[in-house]
């Protein structure tokens, strides 16, 4: 699902059915070298949503998603570019940048 907001913590997708696993990709775009810099990436996730770092920089970040299910053949790669807010130290900064 896009984010509502630029303040994200947590990304979530739908989940296909028969879908039981998902490898998942997080980027952040670098202007430096104007390409996308992997930041995590999950293997054989098995719930349908993952929890962002808010201490990563601000940025463009991308998320891509690729589902799996027994006997079938992988999805194609779903991907979703946003931007996010970042840098904060805890989450008692990020509930005070959210509130203002």
């Amino acid at each position: 699902d896009r984010p509502y907001s630029k303040y994200v913590q947590e990304l979530s997708w739908s989940q296909p059915s028969r879908a039981e696993s998902y490898n998942y990709e997080l980027s952040r775009w670098s202007s430096k070298s104007k390409s996308w810099e992997r930041i995590e990436s999950l293997q054989n996730l098995k719930q349908n949503n993952v929890v962002l770092d808010i201490r990563q920089p601000s940025g463009k970040y991308r998320v891509t998603v690729v589902a799996q299910a027994p006997a079938r053949d992988d999805s194609p790669a779903a991907k979703l570019d946003f931007f996010m807010e970042g840098g904060f130290k805890n989450q008692a900064d990020f509930d005070k940048a959210v509130l203002r």
